[in-house]
């Protein structure tokens, strides 16, 4: 979050100039200054929405600390004695692990490597009320090996639940390039590239699912990484490989014929797919939007 600060106080003296110089020239030529105030304070604000999502996806997946795994009886019986508290009596002890045994029930379960069902949340309502339950143990400071263990061993759990991974159509990003190249080449600037790659780097970032999300998704048969706009390219693809070309022959009354080939359904479905793959290319921005309200607000 300070790093979050620290970009928007860079960025206002460069809004705060260029709304200055906006007003100015609104006054030179003779538009209202109120609308124009009102068009650069949207501008600002609509700015500081995008930078406020970018921080808050990069915060989430690259700053953000993990939990503790490496907590120690020896080290909670040191702070107590610090604090004076006493040694931890059983019912105590007894009630952090009947808590324990409560987010346990919170959780699913979902296949290890070894094919073993293993605990696993898989939901945020799980991770949230997972998270205080291991707070309030560990702000009790057990002395009991075996429920600091347990306590470790959840944290690594919820390290790996809340870890994210991409979860994205890897098929689109190489499509939105090809487009991009293409169109530059066409248009002989490098804006349209520019566009698709800002376009493909929010959407990989937006596209990054928790490990909690993709495990409930497998846990219901969902597959858990499956992409709908890989889905929908494959689709484009197969209608196009799926066209047909028909032959017309054409007999003469002196017996000669001619052979006309009809290519009319396959160019309609490829240029049908490309005008589909352009616009989900240039559209890479709005997508990453709605993913990410689904993989960092709806649904982590």
């Amino acid at each position: 979050m300070k790093r979050l600060f620290i970009l928007f106080a860079m960025m206002m003296p460069s809004a705060m100039a260029f709304a200055q110089e906006a007003v100015a020239e609104a006054q030179g030529s003779g538009v209202g200054v109120m609308e124009t105030i009102g068009a650069v304070l949207s501008g600002i604000a609509v700015l500081a929405v995008v930078v406020a999502i970018i921080g808050h996806m990069i915060y989430d997946n690259f700053i953000r600390k993990d939990f503790r795994i490496d907590y120690t009886a020896n080290e909670f019986h040191q702070q107590r004695k610090d604090e004076a508290l006493g040694d931890m009596t059983s019912q105590q002890a007894q009630a952090i692990d009947n808590n324990l045994d409560q987010m346990l029930s919170l959780w699913g379960e979902l296949p290890a490597e070894d094919g073993e069902m293993v605990p696993y949340p898989l939901s945020h309502s799980a991770v949230k009320k997972s998270i205080a339950i291991i707070t309030e143990a560990v702000a009790q400071k057990p002395t009991d090996r075996r429920i600091v263990e347990r306590i470790n061993g959840a944290n690594e759990i919820l390290n790996h639940a809340l870890k994210r991974q991409f979860n994205g159509s890897k098929t689109m990003i190489i499509t939105a390039v090809i487009i991009g190249v293409i169109m530059s080449a066409i248009s002989g600037t490098p804006m349209a590239m520019v566009s698709i790659i800002i376009g493909v780097a929010l959407y990989i970032l937006a596209s990054r699912s928790t490990n909690f999300f993709i495990g409930a998704k497998q846990a219901k048969g969902g597959g858990g990484k499956s992409s709908f706009l890989s889905g929908i390219i494959g689709g484009l693809f197969m209608g196009v490989a799926a066209a047909k070309s028909y032959k017309v022959v054409t007999t003469y009354s002196d017996g000669s014929t001619s052979t006309d080939t009809d290519h009319s359904e396959t160019w309609f479905s490829l240029i049908f797919a490309l005008v589909v793959m352009v616009t989900l290319s240039f559209m890479l921005s709005l997508i990453a939007l709605i993913n990410y309200l689904r993989n960092y607000i709806i649904y982590y």
